[in-house]
């Protein structure tokens, strides 16, 4: 999906070039927000009866419990150990409710019904081993028994209390050795296959668990810092504390021990501070619920420091906490050395054969490193090895290696630094064979001169006890299927490069963000979204009312170049204004989506498109589409262009909610009413807003480097050509009455302002800047204003395993004392059978605000009486506007 575009707004079905105007942004240091750490899914191995029941050591049965406050589908989740247990797990589990699984069939507890049943494997094994819990994408939820010793917890017969089950203390607490239990022999639920009651509590509260009384605090800290520093060079740590319990976290104090080899520099936040040599001690004292406070600190690497440098924190409160396994916080960098990963792998390409996979190497050490004899491998048994040239990766700096350099050209629109074969003279050879990696699961490892494993990757169904990886392997995301996606390390959102190493799928934006990369993006360029503070003249259109008339004024004075991307381009005056324009020598340029699938190369619509670009093209103009043939093997980089990006002379830029439609942008008499959409239009001259608005154009229109550009052409009868011979194209506006007009008149301002352009999907979920940049910055006093087509309550089945990112956001802000209204559309746009999926998210919004008494308001409205498609987002910062 690739740029539409708005005022601080925020595409809901396409990609996104969003332009926001205000001030500069920055960093608050207090923010309230959602729940930090713990189990983020809510659902947690709760009991475990590794030694059977007296009834038979083989009837092994594991309890599942849900702490959150919503049911929680658990289809495509796993369970597995460290050897063949692999339960694929479905159905749902209720809130604060229980799901069991037993081995085999439904007679380990005879007389509590099993939620699944199935083999495992050669059965828990005695001495210990670990579980690993997973949801539907390859995220780990939890684990018993992470470090794979012996059980911490439950008996065999020679137990005081025989065949005892394994419990765990508090469901809400981390998985560690203190926070496991043997049942009691008192508190029992169920009975095994032949009647005896079972020692432990199958579909029940654990013998030991002992729920809070009252309300109670809970303390989270983090701690982050660089991947790698030099010898003798600055580290900077930042250290985030917030309370996600349900009461103030009284005399609270944070105490970070630094590593013998970083020496103490400064330190940046309001608390008293002491310092005890390498001892640091924060007295934050009174923590409210649902804040977040914010440390910088700095230290300095001595110049005889080498290798990896651990330091810890940790925060204690003098209230009641009934979860500490997240009042620590650790962070590790690397002093000194080169330290190569493996940032990026395409293993289901596009081309033919998968010609085109491919693997990226990022070095993000500090020193240069010597690639000479390393070789990247398939680490399956009998896979095979590419030999790197010797060659030296700088710092910072990355690498493509690819099978076949033509194919993966083909798929990214630039030829790879190094290839296997020679397909291209220009592109050197690696040595030996490439690795061919499986379609299904396989394992990426990166060996150097030694032969030791400096990285490695294990995707799907590939093998994790691969040296150099730990936990579940990482999956492709979405409902979009695996071919072409690229698997990506999480970057950093000011440096671009990987944000850690744990070699774990939390290393990557399928798992980690849930998010994804496809051959073509131009991730690179604009990753960072463009902030400045300029002179500048700003005009906005409210549509249906006078957003046309700032699209037509805006046409009509181009002097040399119109430039177009948009979704559609099918409103008879609009397309009047760019032939006159084309016919006075004006180069009118036209992007259009060409995928007609979604309404058919025979609906009006695009009928009315194909007559557009023919006209424009009979003018001198030119007309292309970015098209998806996956029998031509072309595939588009983007879902499809949802841009409406115009730009004039290099000088104007327009971003629109609205495309280049009647219904979007209707020209009638507004004086007796008029008929459409509601959305907005902007445009500015600002310089260096309408130079990235042209860089994305020239990025995405770049025919020489992509396949997926095809230019109208009279020849394409039937395709991307001229519209049928019966079709009588629409070029008179009828005038509308449908609705009153409320907004005649564009306002115009002129003077400086703060504006930042960023695109989508590139940028459209970094949380430093851009969108939910600029709504976490919202608290008390300020405001947050959200009108938009659609909003999902979740992405995914609930909210609180995937939940919606920029839905959280505005809900975060509420918490933090902001006003926050949002309006979502409840009309039919005209359309037999329009469902509004707006309905869930009202209800969860309004749900929220009740129970936590917040300042919070969602409704469905309809204000044109045809449907709302704006993508509006407006924050008042009470002083900085």
């Amino acid at each position: 999906m690739k740029p539409t575009a708005w005022v601080a707004g925020a595409c809901m079905a396409g990609g996104l070039a969003v332009l926001v105007v205000g001030v500069a942004l920055g960093a608050p240091q207090e923010m309230g927000g959602a729940r930090v750490g713990g189990t983020a899914a809510g659902v947690v191995i709760n009991e475990v009866a590794w030694m059977g029941t007296a009834a038979g050591t083989y009837d092994e049965w594991i309890e599942l419990h849900n702490t959150a406050a919503v049911t929680i589908s658990l289809d495509g989740w796993h369970l597995i150990d460290d050897d063949d247990l692999d339960i694929a797990l479905h159905g749902e589990i209720p809130p604060q409710g229980y799901y069991l699984i037993e081995r085999t069939d439904d007679s380990a507890v005879s007389d509590v019904p099993a939620d699944w049943t199935g083999s495992f494997g050669s059965g828990l094994s005695n001495s210990g081993e670990a579980l690993t819990l997973t949801d539907h994408l390859g995220a780990v939820v939890d684990t018993a028994n992470g470090d794979g010793g012996p059980w911490p917890a439950g008996t065999t017969s020679s137990g005081v209390v025989p065949y005892a089950s394994m419990e765990r203390v508090d469901p809400r607490g981390a998985d560690a050795d203190a926070n496991w239990c043997t049942n009691d022999g008192v508190t029992r639920n169920g009975h095994d296959a032949l009647g005896n009651p079972i020692n432990g509590t199958p579909h029940a509260s654990n013998s030991c668990y002992q729920p809070p009384i009252g309300p109670v605090a809970d303390v989270v800290v983090a701690k982050s810092g660089p991947l790698s520093v030099e010898p003798g060079d600055p580290i900077v740590y930042r250290i985030v504390l917030s309370n996600t319990g349900s009461i103030t976290a009284a005399a609270t104090v944070l105490t970070d021990v630094l590593p013998a080899e970083v020496d103490f520099v400064d330190q940046t936040s309001p608390f008293t501070f002491t310092r005890d040599g390498p001892v640091l001690v924060w007295q934050l004292g009174d923590v409210p619920s649902g804040t977040m406070q914010l440390i910088t600190l700095t230290g300095q690497a001595s110049a005889a420091a080498a290798g990896p440098l651990t330091n810890r924190i940790t925060a204690t409160t003098a209230s009641s906490e009934t979860v500490v396994g997240n009042n620590t916080g650790d962070w590790t960098t690397m002093v000194g050395a080169p330290w190569v990963l493996v940032s990026a792998v395409l293993y289901d390409g596009y081309q033919s054969l998968d010609a085109d996979e491919a693997v990226q190497l990022v070095n993000v050490g500090t020193a240069p490193a010597d690639l000479s004899g390393w070789q990247l491998c398939d680490e399956a048994v009998g896979g095979s090895c590419a030999t790197i040239p010797s060659t030296t990766l700088p710092v910072g700096q990355r690498i493509w290696l690819a099978w076949r350099a033509v194919s993966f050209t083909l798929s990214f629109g630039f030829p790879p630094d190094y290839e296997v074969v020679d397909t291209d003279p220009a592109v050197p050879n690696l040595g030996g064979s490439w690795p061919r990696y499986s379609n299904t699961g396989d394992e990426v490892a990166l060996r150097d001169g030694t032969a030791a494993v400096v990285d490695a990757v294990v995707y799907e169904d590939g093998n994790t006890d691969t040296v150099g990886w730990s936990g579940t392997a990482v999956r492709p995301y979405g409902n979009w299927g695996h071919e072409g996606q690229v698997l990506y390390r999480v970057p950093d959102e000011t440096t671009g490069l990987p944000t850690a190493d744990t070699d774990t799928a939390a290393d990557w934006i399928q798992a980690a963000t849930r998010q994804v990369l496809y051959p073509g993006w131009d991730l690179d360029p604009l990753f960072w979204p463009l902030q400045v503070t300029e002179p500048a003249t700003v005009v906005v259109g409210v549509a249906p009312d006078s957003a046309f008339d700032v699209v037509a004024q805006l046409i009509a004075q181009a002097q040399h170049t119109i430039t177009i991307e948009v979704y559609s381009l099918s409103q008879p005056d609009v397309v009047a204004a760019l032939l006159e324009r084309a016919r006075a020598g004006v180069d009118v340029v036209v992007l259009l989506e060409g995928r007609p699938a979604f309404v058919g190369f025979s609906d009006p619509t695009w009928q009315q498109e194909l007559w557009a670009c023919q006209q424009i093209e009979s003018a001198g103009g030119q007309c292309w589409f970015m098209v998806h043939d996956t029998g031509a093997d072309v595939f588009s980089r983007y879902d499809y262009i949802h841009s409406k990006l115009l730009v004039v002379d290099d000088r104007w830029v327009l971003i629109s909610s609205q495309n280049l439609s009647l219904t979007s942008l209707p020209s009638d008499d507004p004086s007796n009413g008029t008929y459409g959409s509601r959305g907005t239009v902007l445009a500015t001259s600002a310089p260096a807003m309408v130079a990235r608005a042209v860089q994305v154009l020239a990025l995405d229109l770049d025919p020489a480097h992509h396949a997926d550009l095809l230019r109208w052409s009279p020849v394409l009868t039937g395709t991307y050509g001229p519209p049928v011979v019966t079709y009588t194209p629409q070029t008179v506006v009828p005038d509308y009455t449908t609705t009153t007009v409320a907004f005649p008149d564009p306002l115009v301002v002129s003077g400086t302002f703060g504006f930042e352009l960023f695109t989508a999907p590139e940028a459209a979920l970094r949380r430093s800047d851009a969108l939910l940049g600029l709504v976490g910055r919202a608290g008390a006093g300020d405001a947050v204003y959200v009108e938009q087509l659609y909003e999902h309550w979740a992405w995914g089945e609930d909210p609180v395993a995937t939940p919606n990112p920029r839905l959280e956001a505005y809900i975060d802000a509420a918490r933090r004392g902001a006003t926050v209204r949002i309006l979502l559309n409840g009309g039919d746009f005209d359309q037999v059978g329009f469902q509004n999926v707006n309905t869930a998210t009202v209800a969860y919004v309004n749900g929220i605000a009740r129970a936590e008494g917040l300042d919070l308001e969602a409704a469905v409205g309809d204000p044109t009486q045809y449907g709302i498609h704006n993508k509006m987002v407006l924050v008042d910062l009470g002083a900085e506007g």
